[in-house]
């Protein structure tokens, strides 16, 4: 996501993304933040907030991840990487958020199994 602003910052293009990958009964989730510009990130923290729950219940599990980290200019990283198995009778939804002090420069969410 680019940010712009009047007060003669330049624009961010920072990109977060989660990853979903299955192998056999496990599925991976990455974090991965990018950083597309020539410019230099650091002092960046990121918040992983995983929600979990089961068919059929309204509360759901936290699991909730933070870091700080830098990107060098035109660098990918991976911030964090979880393996676990989910049932069909389970719904997780994954959100990650990218932060410059206290603003938000980048997020995404995912959700697997929604239950309606």
């Amino acid at each position: 996501m680019g940010v712009f602003s009047q007060e003669g910052k330049e624009a961010r293009d920072v990109k977060a993304k989660i990853n979903l990958f299955q192998s056999d009964i496990f599925v991976q989730l990455d974090a991965v933040v990018e950083n597309s510009a020539t410019r230099y990130e650091e002092n960046l923290e990121y918040q992983l907030l995983l929600l979990n729950r089961q068919k059929g219940t309204i509360k759901y599990d936290k699991d909730e991840r933070r870091g700080e980290f830098d990107l060098l200019p035109n660098e990918k990283k991976t911030v964090s990487s979880h393996k676990f198995n989910i049932k069909e009778n389970e719904e997780l939804k994954g959100y990650l958020f990218v932060r410059d002090g206290r603003e938000l420069i980048a997020k995404d969410s995912i959700v697997i199994n929604e239950v309606i």
